[in-house]
């Protein structure tokens, strides 16, 4: 019976040890280092530095058309015709002022408007545009999407004057009777239906 008794207290001792320690237990936790705080800091020195080159380029990108706006050629005036040598009882001369077309100007394409953008008169006659699934691709042969239950490729007509010009990442880039106008893939036409 002490054979028993013996391991019995053996094997107590042995799940105490390897236990989980109680809540009494005070566990040791590695105080940071030097090095660490060296690190973290570095880290945020050098978020600041790509974040203030981003804002530099931005604004170096807005440069160049600001200077092609002022370096335009000025509009040179035509000279008046010479008054000829001999006394004439009336002599009238005419100026005319052509002003040289800007050549260097480059027009920046107007923003394209969302739907809400058109006229209201435009709006009112949209035929309803339901958008139900959307594909996205880089190669534009694997675009599509499904308005009002049909399938719809870039270039398709979705109405009588309703024309998909293009598949967007988010959106489509329609046509309507010569209005070009974008949606996002979320909206429906007209509103609330």
């Amino acid at each position: 019976m002490s054979y028993i008794l013996d391991a019995l207290n053996k094997a107590d001792k042995e799940r105490k040890q390897s236990a989980t320690p109680a809540s009494e237990t005070i566990i040791a936790t590695k105080p940071a280092t030097q090095s660490n705080v060296v690190w973290f800091v570095a880290l945020i020195i050098i978020v600041c530095i790509v974040a203030l080159w981003f804002v530099f380029q931005s604004q170096e990108a807005t440069k160049p058309i600001a200077s092609a706006v002022s370096s335009a050629p000025t509009p040179t005036p035509i000279k008046p015709k010479s008054i000829p040598s001999k006394p004439a009882a009336t002599v009238q001369t005419t100026t005319t002022f052509t002003p040289a077309a800007p050549q260097d100007i480059k027009k920046e394409p107007q923003p394209i408007p969302n739907i809400m953008g058109l006229d209201e008169t435009i709006r009112n006659r949209l035929p309803a545009i339901n958008i139900s699934a959307h594909v996205f691709s880089q190669d534009a042969t694997k675009r599509m999407v499904i308005i009002n239950n049909q399938v719809v490729h870039e270039g398709d007509y979705i109405a009588a004057d309703l024309k998909l010009s293009t598949i967007q990442q988010h959106g489509l880039e329609l046509n309507f009777e010569g209005n070009t106008f974008t949606m996002r893939v979320k909206d429906k036409w007209p509103l609330g239906q």
